[in-house]
């Protein structure tokens, strides 16, 4: 057997190895569709510098989902640091994701890729700039691989909320380190084979006790678990009947002590999720309320109606009231009778402004038309007095030529009707003087 001495030696080196060795949690996230996704991660903290390595992230499916994507290797759990310009030409479709949050307190640097896939165990590096303890909320999102480097978002879980300190964080209470210490060497002492039977039972012994306190206290704390998984690997190396059976009957009572545990924080679980749902319903029909007291008939407006009313009828599959889903009926009904009649206004709108259009173009034409007809008619009146205006001015220049060689004839014959009366006169006074007659003066 080992002496006190050496176990000291051994439980002083595991402690050692404890305090600086990484916690290891594992959280249970739920969907607002009833997916469920258990997240293990380890988280180290010491003087202020974080280190969270994810080891491994389960998926469990609702039954909205299930049918839908049935090879589970296609689905992935991932989170974000950035939204969009993703890494390597990755696209993100589906419902709309968000990335985490750095607190003040926390300084971070951003990832290349921008996202995390929990499947290649990523890891996350932040720094504490205070002594204070910080929660860092994560959004953790379900997403199926489509395929060409493309994923399709199509659930979001509860944030995962991890708290942050300056502190070691093995430095825990007093009790819980004690206990871990405890647990540590028993399982290092029965790897090496170093306890014997005797040791084996007494440590037996021990474990079902601290079990049964446990069981006893209506609480499983952290320790009785790890307790219980200790004795589970010990018990099929004890020999004694008693102590066996024993390690079998405390081991039965963990695990039926265990289901209701679960079976009870599922249904706390699920009622606050179904209180959280409800308040969700109850908002989108508050604002269902505020969208029909409008008076609107804009395409924005008209989307926004077809939206809430498609959220109403995917919520009221969620609700079991049938007080809240009877009225999520209603306000659904209100908002697809009023998208009818905006659409049935619009409609209208549009006949009339066809027929409008038509009674337009008609009395244009017609007013065209007549525009023509009055243009030629004045055109043609136009054209009529000037062609009377010519004739006017022909006739009045004829006059004038014609008054003018009367004028021409009448001074011409006049004339020539001088002339002659001068000649008779003349030649009449030649003939006096010949036959010695006197002269005799004949004035005109």
């Amino acid at each position: 057997m080992m002496g006190r001495k050496q176990i000291l030696i051994i439980i002083s080196f595991i402690f050692f190895c404890v305090s600086s060795r990484a916690k290891e949690v594992t959280d249970t996230l739920v969907s607002s569709m009833r997916d469920r996704v258990i997240v293990t991660y380890d988280i180290t903290q010491y003087n202020g510098q974080v280190t969270i390595k994810f080891i491994d992230a389960k998926k469990k499916l609702g039954r909205a989902y299930q049918d839908k994507f049935r090879k589970l290797d296609e689905v992935t759990v991932v989170f974000f640091d950035r939204i969009g310009n993703y890494e390597d030409q990755i696209e993100f479709s589906g419902i709309n994701t968000n990335a985490f949050m750095i607190p003040k307190e926390v300084k971070y640097k951003a990832s290349k890729d921008g996202y995390f896939l929990l499947n290649d165990n990523p890891t996350l590096f932040l720094e504490l700039k205070s002594g204070e303890n910080t929660e860092l909320s994560i959004p953790i999102f379900i997403a199926h691989y489509e395929g060409k480097r493309r994923y399709m978002v199509f659930s979001r879980c509860e944030d995962l909320k991890i708290i942050l300190s300056k502190k070691k964080s093995a430095k825990m209470s007093d009790e819980t380190s004690t206990q871990t210490v405890s647990q540590t060497v028993t399982t290092q002492e029965e790897i090496g084979g170093s306890l014997g039977e005797y040791d084996k039972e007494e440590v037996a012994k021990n474990l079902i006790n601290s079990i049964e306190e446990g069981l006893s206290s209506f609480e499983i704390s952290t320790s009785v678990q790890r307790n219980a998984e200790r004795l589970n690997t010990l018990w099929p190396e004890i020999k004694d009947s008693h102590v066996k059976k024993q390690c079998e009957d405390i081991l039965r009572r963990y695990d039926i002590a265990m289901n209701l545990k679960k079976d009870s924080e599922l249904e706390k679980e699920n009622l606050e999720l179904e209180k959280k749902k409800e308040e969700e319903v109850i908002k989108i029909i508050d604002y269902a309320q505020g969208v029909l007291a409008k008076d609107d008939d804009t395409d924005y407006y008209l989307s926004d109606l077809r939206a809430t009313s498609q959220k109403l009828q995917m919520e009221s599959s969620t609700v079991k009231d049938e007080v809240l889903k009877e009225k999520i009926k209603q306000m659904s009904d209100k908002c697809d009778q009023k998208v009818v009649e905006i659409e049935k206004k619009k409609e209208q709108h549009n006949l009339w402004m066809i027929i409008g259009g038509v009674i337009l173009a008609v009395v244009g034409f017609i007013g065209n038309k007549a525009f023509q007809i009055y243009n030629n008619k004045k055109e043609q009146e136009k054209i009529l007095k000037m062609q009377d205006d010519i004739a006017k001015r022909a006739e009045s220049e004829a006059k004038r030529r014609a008054r003018n060689m009367a004028q021409k004839q009448t001074q011409q014959t006049q004339g020539e009707v001088k002339q002659k009366t001068n000649y008779v006169v003349n030649k009449g006074v030649g003939k006096t003087g010949k036959n010695g007659k006197g002269k005799k003066e004949i004035s005109i």
